[in-house]
């Protein structure tokens, strides 16, 4: 089961993010998914619509690496490298025209074939684009 859930983090993130392909996204998160990050919650695949449809607006030319770590029957923890140039805003940030590099470090909980918890914490805020 293992290899299969990091093939299924390796497909997810390459259809929605690499592709841009967001009618999967339904089809890979729970509609009751729960994101832990940044100190808050939040719920539900449309968040993962809304939070694609920003990202992939603040960075057009976004790309992600997915690198599995260690993963158990029901549970994966896995890197992700993020890449794009910065040409809108992003989280409160002005764009800065600037090529940027991000990871976060993900583990991701699957229940019935679907993702339905996530704990995310990223350098992406630690690193803020300057002008």
């Amino acid at each position: 089961m293992s290899d299969d859930l990091k093939e299924r983090v390796r497909w997810a993130n390459e259809e929605i993010i690499n592709k841009g392909n967001l009618k999967v996204v339904r089809e890979v998160f729970a509609e009751d998914y729960v994101l832990h990050a940044v100190g808050e919650d939040f719920r539900g695949y449309k968040f993962i619509e809304g939070l694609i449809t920003e990202l992939t607006g603040a960075f057009p030319d976004l790309r992600v690496e997915v690198e599995p770590l260690v993963a158990n029957a029901d549970t994966i923890t896995w890197l992700r490298t993020n890449w794009g140039t910065h040409k809108g805003n992003f989280m409160g940030v002005a764009p800065s025209g600037r090529n940027l590099t991000w990871r976060d470090m993900v583990v991701t909980r699957f229940a019935g074939g679907k993702v339905a918890e996530e704990w995310v914490v990223s350098d992406f805020s630690a690193r803020p684009p300057s002008s």
